[in-house]
């Protein structure tokens, strides 16, 4: 099998256990070594093998029974990632990317809450700010420079939307704000743990389990409540074409859903986690459909 990881993550988790079929059922443990032109990293953790490459190699994944019996497969990988196109002096930057989440935020009703949207952006030549709120007069906002100050006027929540722009083009944030009482006990919104840096790469047919718990943490240690939903084609990098992939989802439990791919291509699963203030934090876990095992 052959991983060209251009259009998304370049650290992907690529599964390996449908590649492989014990004629006694038994459980396999799996291993993984690499060997490229340059240092290759690679770990192996539920079935999935990570590759962490620098260009292109090879990675050699054996599988071992119970009795010490093995088997091996191979598959190599292409370029992490595109080439950016050169731009000449004087050509117009690109918009601006979002380089960090603004985390949802409660402040209480009378104070303010300042962000530093340059940490939350790219940064771009002649890039500049502007916010909107979807309830002003529960939180008024404005922008000056690159600090957005938030006002809780009044209980309630709005969607506070931050804009970076160039001459190319801009790139929007959505968070939510909740304004509570000025004796309210103070709440963070929960934080995201890891997860949301790679893809998985997984045959068509072939369902795997996600455990959403394992991606969010809440600094108060209050229980979370999770969702995830399907949310459409990768973003696409330097005019490339990517194609569309599509899942179905189902809920095993609270925090665990079953992901099965049904088309080649690439999609995104969003997740969010929430805590009894109404806070939420989201990702996206990027999902890689390849063609059904044996084609």
């Amino acid at each position: 099998m052959y991983r060209d990881w251009r259009y998304a993550s370049p650290y992907p988790e690529v599964a390996v256990w449908p590649y492989f079929h014990d004629p006694n059922r038994d459980s396999l443990a799996f291993t993984a070594t690499g060997s490229g032109r340059t240092e290759l990293h690679v770990t192996v953790a539920d079935g999935f093998v990570t590759v962490h490459p620098s260009r292109s190699g090879t990675v050699t994944v054996t599988a071992t029974d119970p009795g010490g019996l093995t088997a091996q497969q191979t598959f190599e990988f292409g370029e992490t990632s595109p080439t950016p196109p050169l731009r000449p002096p004087g050509s117009i930057p690109p918009a601006p990317l979002v380089s960090r989440r603004i985390p949802s935020l409660q402040i209480l009703e009378g104070r303010t809450a300042t962000v530093n949207l340059r940490r939350h952006f790219t940064d771009e030549p002649g890039r500049t700010f502007a916010a909107t709120s979807s309830a002003p007069h529960t939180a008024a906002v404005s922008v000056s420079d690159h600090l957005l100050a938030i006002d809780g006027l009044d209980l309630g929540w709005a969607v506070v939307s931050a804009t970076a722009a160039t001459r190319g083009g801009s790139t929007k944030q959505d968070f939510k704000v909740l304004v509570d009482s000025a004796t309210a006990r103070p709440n963070s919104a929960p934080v995201i743990q890891t997860g949301f840096a790679y893809r998985k790469v997984v045959p068509s047919g072939v369902p795997f389990v996600v455990d959403m718990s394992r991606y969010f943490l809440d600094p108060e240690g209050d229980a979370l409540t999770y969702e995830a939903v399907p949310l459409g084609p990768a973003p696409t990098f330097f005019n490339t074409s990517v194609p569309t992939g599509r899942v179905t989802l189902s809920a095993l439990s609270p925090t665990t859903i079953r992901v099965s791919g049904t088309k080649t291509g690439f999609l995104r699963i969003g997740m969010t986690a929430t805590d009894p203030g109404g806070l939420p934090a989201g990702g996206e876990l990027m999902v890689e459909i390849t063609h059904p095992v044996g084609r």
